[in-house]
């Protein structure tokens, strides 16, 4: 889940007041590869991710080693939140 309430704000001059908020209306939700086995939070906190797993060469023994890409949809709506703001009554 992004991080809501990193953007709020509230800004006023004279009788005229503007508020910003973020929130997560429109991210979505899916699994984190990277979380074996899926956590408690399976159902409520983990976004739509596009990371695939990436091994190394193998190196003068004959080693290789597995790290995760980065997210590779980062505009699928998974890490997607976006920025409100309206005139505040």
């Amino acid at each position: 889940m992004p991080f809501a309430g990193d953007y709020l704000w509230v800004t006023s001059l004279g009788d005229f007041a503007y508020g910003t908020w973020t929130d997560w209306r429109n991210t979505v939700q899916g699994k984190d590869p990277r979380e074996t086995p899926e956590d408690e939070d399976a159902t409520t906190a983990d976004v739509v991710q596009c990371r695939v797993t990436l091994t190394s060469p193998p190196d003068k023994k004959g080693n290789t080693t597995k790290s995760w890409s980065g997210d590779q949809c980062p505009h699928a709506g998974g890490l997607d939140q976006d920025i409100y703001g309206d005139k505040t009554p």
